[in-house]
């Protein structure tokens, strides 16, 4: 570091540098001045760290010193070193922020021990000021990979709410929240031997990303906007920001061409692209998203290089056929929860389409097969006597060359399990016992850890299955009326006035008062504070 050291008495300014040890204060160099002018012009030249000045100088006083380095530095320490006890002076100094005000005469290792502290202070507040550039720095580079996760959590997980306070943050316009739709282009791993390992594969999958990037820069018609998100598996969505829904359509669907013909022409990677709706809230874009993964599925049987919209009428995308995972997902559930009205609608829906003169039968077969293979998979471990009778099944599919001989082979199949699944349901205690032991559990030890295994255990049931009791009894799940009953016992805890938010959270289960705030807001809409208060009024 630098000092300035002004004083108009000659011996004051040599006692200053022979008696003091600017080594042990890390001060480097020393220069001194004789008045205020050439104080001025010192400080302007060299920008001194410190300044230790006199008061009563010709020329220019300590004071007028001290107010022109000010205006040009309001944070440089200022000491003022005079023999005048004057309340002016002083007033005038604690004006202009002097770090320290000495009388003379001072004792040389006083001096020391003053400039020592302001030094000190001084090397703190770079120091905070270093770290707060470091982190600032450090929020500026990681600003685009934070957008990117917030966007990503809105579009794919749909677990983001995004605030006017977060646009701000992560450097988001307005419009991100007034309307836009999804794009997903769907990579396809063929047999190519350029994609035999998993990094040649990776490569591409970059390669591909870097393409939709510079497509996107390269098109001017997006006002609102068009993000590239990060790959779910081999699927990249995008989201298209604009606040009219036909524009956006349009927007997108040149994007999608564009997309189409450079990835194929540059990389020659078999793809398909589909647009998802358009929706008016931030908070509805995972609709659009889950719209292009259904129409990536329905896809699959019809080749590649489609682009397939949301707003066009699609037959293969809609029926159930050319989604065959939904439909195994779909029925095994209700098999499992005994919806026997809706497993039979669901089946007729589904048998329609397989009838469709422009479904092929080799299509009506996989389709068929994967039911029956799911649903092997599904139960198997609970009915292992239907998975071996269902595999001969599968067997057998293959074998019928009309798409009505598969579908009566599969509707006999589903009709035989229904009824075996009937027949085992009226054979069970009855469910409302166990529900009531349940429901009895909950509100003896609701500030307890319950563990719903632990509980289905006691009662000497499978989880799955008393899961849908509960469900079928309540019409809620078992978690739902756990955290419901919860929550209307913190609200008389809240309405008592007698416990501290943190007192109410372990009395109703929750280790966590911070958890505990946000589970009550998630469910009532307000925190509990803000509960309080309305109960109050």
């Amino acid at each position: 570091m630098n000092i300035l050291l002004v004083d108009d008495e000659e011996h004051v300014i040599d006692g200053l540098r022979e008696m003091i040890d600017w080594e042990a204060l890390h001060i480097d160099r020393v220069f001194t001045a004789a008045d205020g002018e050439e104080a001025w012009q010192l400080y302007c030249s060299h920008r001194p760290d410190v300044v230790l000045t006199d008061v009563a100088m010709p020329q220019m006083n300590g004071l007028e010193l001290s107010a022109r380095i000010r205006r040009e530095d309001p944070h440089v320490p200022i000491v003022i070193l005079s023999g005048y006890d004057d309340f002016e002076y002083a007033r005038e100094a604690v004006h202009l922020s002097v770090s320290r005000y000495i009388l003379k005469p001072a004792v040389f290792t006083e001096i020391q021990e003053m400039l020592a502290e302001v030094i000190g202070d001084l090397e703190a507040v770079r120091k905070q000021k270093q770290y707060a550039d470091e982190f600032s720095r450090q929020m500026k580079h990681s600003i685009p990979l934070l957008r990117e996760q917030l966007l990503f959590d809105l579009v794919v997980t749909g677990g983001a709410v995004v605030t006017a306070e977060q646009l701000r943050f992560h450097q988001l316009e307005d419009e991100l929240m007034t309307g836009g739709l999804v794009v997903t282009i769907g990579l396809y791993r063929t047999d190519d031997a350029r994609f035999a390992s998993e990094r040649d594969w990776q490569l591409f999958k970059f390669s591909v990303a870097n393409i939709v990037s510079e497509t996107i820069a390269a098109a001017d018609d997006i006002p609102g906007g068009c993000f590239l998100l990060r790959y779910v598996e081999d699927r990249l969505p995008l989201l298209v920001i604009s606040m009219n829904a036909g524009e956006a359509v349009l927007r997108a669907r040149r994007l999608a061409e564009a997309v189409l013909e450079s990835v194929t022409r540059h990389l020659g990677i078999e793809l398909n692209v589909a647009i998802g709706g358009w929706f008016g809230k931030a908070g509805q874009y995972r609709a659009s998203y889950v719209q292009c993964c259904d129409m990536l599925r329905s896809l699959d049987f019809e080749g590649y290089h489609r682009i397939v919209s949301a707003d066009e009428e699609n037959d293969y995308a809609a029926s159930m056929a050319y989604d065959p995972l939904k439909a195994i997902r779909l029925l095994s559930g209700t098999f499992r929860q005994g919806g026997w009205g809706e497993t039979a609608e669901m089946w007729r829906e589904m048998r329609g389409a397989l009838l469709r003169e422009s479904v092929p039968l080799g299509v009506a077969q996989i389709a068929a097969i994967s039911l029956m293979s799911g649903l092997t998979l599904e139960l198997a471990e609970e009915e292992r006597e239907n998975a071996n009778r269902f595999l001969p099944i599968v067997q057998d599919i293959y074998k019928h060359r009309s798409k009505e001989a598969v579908v009566q082979l599969v509707e006999d199949q589903l009709n035989a399990l229904l009824e075996q699944f009937r027949q085992r349901e009226s054979q069970q205690r009855p469910s409302h016992d166990c529900v009531r032991k349940l429901i009895e559990q909950i509100e003896s030890r609701f500030a307890e850890p319950l563990s719903f295994s632990e509980l289905a255990r006691q009662l000497h049931m499978t989880r799955n299955h008393l899961s849908y009791l509960f469900k079928r009894e309540t019409g809620t799940s078992f978690i739902a009326y756990l955290t419901s009953y919860r929550i209307e016992r913190a609200k008389e805890l809240l309405n008592a006035n007698r416990y501290m938010i943190y007192e109410i959270a372990e009395k109703v289960g929750y280790s966590d008062a911070a958890y505990f705030s946000r589970v009550f807001k998630n469910a009532t809409g307000v925190c509990p504070l803000e509960y309080t208060h309305s109960q109050r009024q």
